[in-house]
């Protein structure tokens, strides 16, 4: 099944959240995931508008990890009394009132 604009647009940020936050690259992420690392890179850079629902599955295993660890820093964060960082949730969360405004329009 093909990914909406919407789905492109979270996978394509969340990809490039998740390397900045690790410090490492499109292409390490993809390594770590199991993905490949160019068709990862074009899909990341906008070059390529989907990834297959094999890489799409690997790709939300690894993510779901992710999310909890962050999950952790941010309850870590706030009981400390700072502020959370950015998450992926956040990302997603940013992009679901963007669309909803575009739709009321």
């Amino acid at each position: 099944m093909a990914m909406t604009s919407l789905q492109i647009e979270l996978y394509r940020q969340v990809v490039n959240h998740f390397s900045q936050k690790l410090g490492t690259t499109v292409e390490s992420f993809a390594e770590t995931a199991g993905l490949d690392p160019s068709r990862l890179r074009q899909f990341a850079d906008g070059h390529r508008d989907d990834i297959s629902e094999p890489e799409r599955q690997r790709f939300r295993e690894l993510c779901d990890e992710l999310i909890i660890a962050e999950e952790d820093e941010v309850k870590e964060h706030t009981s400390m009394g700072y502020d959370p960082p950015r998450t992926a949730k956040d990302i997603g969360q940013a992009l679901l009132v963007a669309a909803a405004k575009t739709q009321g329009e």
